[in-house]
């Protein structure tokens, strides 16, 4: 008789992100999972099948729980017309935080980009989709800012804004002067004509 599961998978799936987080892919052991987690090996491996397992629902939750809430004001049928400058103002926040140690390493799904995992299929997508949901929450922003753009100059300034965040996201781990200046620059952006 098969035995029954005895801890929230959900938190299992919360510990097993801060540690990813911090240390990335590669560099987390099983052993910094079942420390960060409080669990056994055994009960990672029956409910995840593997340590990629576990990552990929790592990110699942990442996208639903970190992500998701700051494009949510993005994905409404009437965005703001300052739905851009509260999305880059509260990542300024969220950056600079970082250097009085309480914001995360940049952001997960960028971090896994630059590292081996992404060549894993269901990695690499959910990468993609990220950047994508990105682009397009970011068009819905300058549509409302900038209604006067035709398609192709929103797709642009879009595209560019997203590379502002992205690039604050990745340097925070290493240059936060340059990371802020990142989100100074589409700031910059978003406040002129």
């Amino acid at each position: 008789m098969p035995r029954t599961q005895s801890f929230d998978t959900d938190e299992a799936v919360r510990r097993a992100r801060d540690v990813f987080w911090r240390n990335g892919f590669s560099d987390t052991s099983l052993p910094d999972l079942e420390r960060g987690t409080g669990l056994n090996r055994s009960s990672l491996y029956n409910v995840f099948g593997s340590k990629q397992g576990l990552y990929e629902a790592v990110l699942h939750d990442y996208l639903r729980e970190v992500v998701a809430p700051g494009l949510r004001r993005f994905e409404h049928d009437a965005v703001g017309e300052g739905a851009l400058r509260d999305y880059f103002t509260a990542l300024r926040r969220a950056v600079a935080e970082h250097r009085e140690g309480a914001g995360r390493d940049g952001c997960l799904l960028l971090n896994s980009a630059g590292s081996a995992i992404v060549r894993e299929g269901a990695v690499r997508d959910l990468v993609a989709a990220y950047h994508r949901r990105l682009c397009r929450s970011l068009r819905a922003g300058v549509a409302a800012r900038w209604p006067h753009l035709d398609d192709a100059d929103a797709g642009r300034r879009a595209v560019l804004l997203a590379s502002s965040a992205s690039a604050a996201l990745t340097l925070t781990r290493v240059d936060l002067d340059q990371a802020l200046l990142s989100v100074d620059a589409a700031l910059g952006m978003i406040d002129g004509p």
